[in-house]
């Protein structure tokens, strides 16, 4: 995490930490102590003094996604997201989205069912945090550089938006599109939109679950371009929306061909975007 709580109760930047001596500082999800960490692989952070992590979210500590964090104020980086929910409807909730433990949809009829019948009758609630990337504007945003799994992408999207946030993913890409794995094959135009035709030769499967002709509320982006090393301007286009993905009959998307939208293609039009909600 970047950003923890001291004695005061204050929100303190990992990097004006460093500069602190003998300061201790708390988690801003379970109030529990944690440290600074500023090695030569990650990027500096804090981390909880145990082993132990009450955020079940995995998180990513690179170069790339705190610049991607940067581009945004800090009061919006690390927002810790509350969602109050009754454990019958988690239940059902981790079972449609497809993040629970069970192998099947009858393994997890049989687990409820037998609840029931053992008299678990009074649910109770449950309180869950996250720690959002960043959340500005009734958006939430998630930008992903490690790999990351099924169960958790879908965890994700269903967490946020039950919040009643928008959710967006900006995955980092590059080395798929800079090895051929992923290629633009054609384009197509529209009069207000325009975009690429793709084919990925070996698509992540974490993202079966998500098919974007059939989803407003989450919106995925792929970076495909590295800006430090084309010298590129920020105005200049560096990532594309996933706007359609091949569907099977089982209702699963297949992105071994996908297609994208130009837009919004940086981070400055991303923010326009953002802030006038509009995507």
């Amino acid at each position: 995490m970047r950003f923890a709580i001291n004695g005061e109760n204050e929100r303190v930047d990992i990097y004006d930490a460093i500069e602190q001596k003998e300061v201790q500082y708390y988690c801003p999800i379970c109030n529990k102590e944690v440290i600074i960490k500023n090695g030569t692989i990650n990027v500096p952070h804090f981390a909880h003094k145990t082993l132990e992590e009450c955020d079940t979210f995995t998180a990513d500590m690179t170069e790339w996604h705190r610049d991607w964090q940067n581009k945004f104020p800090k009061e919006n980086q690390e927002v810790v997201i509350k969602l109050d929910i009754n454990e019958m409807n988690y239940f059902h909730a981790s079972t449609n989205w497809e993040f629970d433990k069970f192998k099947s949809w009858e393994e997890s009829s049989d687990a409820f069912e037998n609840l029931v019948l053992a008299g678990e009758k009074d649910w109770k609630m449950l309180h869950i945090e996250h720690r959002a990337d960043v959340c500005i504007n009734g958006y939430v945003i998630e930008f992903q550089h490690s790999p990351i799994s099924y169960r958790e992408f879908n965890e994700r999207n269903w967490f946020y938006t039950e919040a009643g946030y928008k959710l967006i993913w900006i995955f980092d890409f590059i080395d798929e599109f800079d090895c051929s794995q992923m290629e633009c094959y054609d384009e197509w135009r529209r009069r207000k939109d325009n975009g690429g035709k793709y084919k990925w030769k070996n698509p992540k499967r974490f993202m079966k679950n998500f098919v974007p002709q059939n989803t407003d509320n989450i919106k995925v982006l792929f970076q495909i371009c590295d800006r430090n090393e084309y010298d590129l301007d920020e105005d200049d286009s560096i990532m594309e929306r996933v706007i359609w993905a091949i569907e099977d009959e089982d209702g699963y998307s297949d992105f071994k061909r996908f297609f994208t939208s130009y837009y919004p293609g940086n981070s400055t039009e991303l923010k326009e975007q953002i802030d006038k909600r509009i995507l």
